[in-house]
């Protein structure tokens, strides 16, 4: 059974999954086609946060996909299971910039989890609820922002250095550069 035919039986059997919003499309880098994309709203309400779920496949192959939690799991069940992220950036989320979203990078555990907080806040608390999953191949720091470029997934700002250490629960620094 190929990758396509397994997520396209867990499209059409899960509960989860928006049928009517499913979208394919192609997977594209460098300008040049290279897999399959396919897409669907979240059925997660998850509110102020991407809310679209996808699968890229490439050769056949799951690459990387989206999802966004249909649980609810905080920031200190994240931490106490996997241990503080790598590194951390945050910047301005929303139409009118009216949150921060915190992305919090697990490059060796082959994730990035993304939670969002109200601007005049600016800060991450135990309880802060985690709203969507990038699951990618596990890779060094520096090759998996690599591969965010690539896919469009991360700007060209999307450094190493422009990256901060995490320091904890409570203020963070915001780039609002980042968006």
């Amino acid at each position: 059974m190929s990758a396509e035919d397994e997520i396209e039986g867990f499209l059409t059997s899960s509960g989860l999954v928006n049928r009517s919003s499913v979208y394919r499309g192609t997977l594209s880098r460098g300008g040049k086609t290279v897999g399959v994309s396919i897409q669907w709203l979240s059925t997660a309400n998850v509110e102020g946060a991407q809310s679209r779920n996808s699968f890229a496949i490439e050769d056949g192959v799951l690459q990387h996909m989206t999802i966004c939690l249909d649980a609810e799991v905080s920031l200190a069940e994240l931490i106490d299971r996997y241990g503080p992220p790598d590194k951390y950036v945050a910047g301005p989320s929303g139409i009118h910039f009216t949150s921060v979203r915190a992305t919090l990078f697990y490059p060796e555990h082959g994730f990035i989890a993304r939670v969002e907080v109200p601007v005049h806040e600016e800060s991450l608390f135990p309880d802060t609820r985690v709203l969507s999953v990038w699951y990618f191949k596990a890779a060094p720091l520096e090759s998996f922002l690599e591969l965010g470029r690539d896919i469009g997934h991360f700007s060209a700002t999307a450094q190493p250095g422009a990256l901060s250490d995490w320091e904890g629960y409570g203020p963070i620094e915001v780039d609002w550069l980042w968006a």
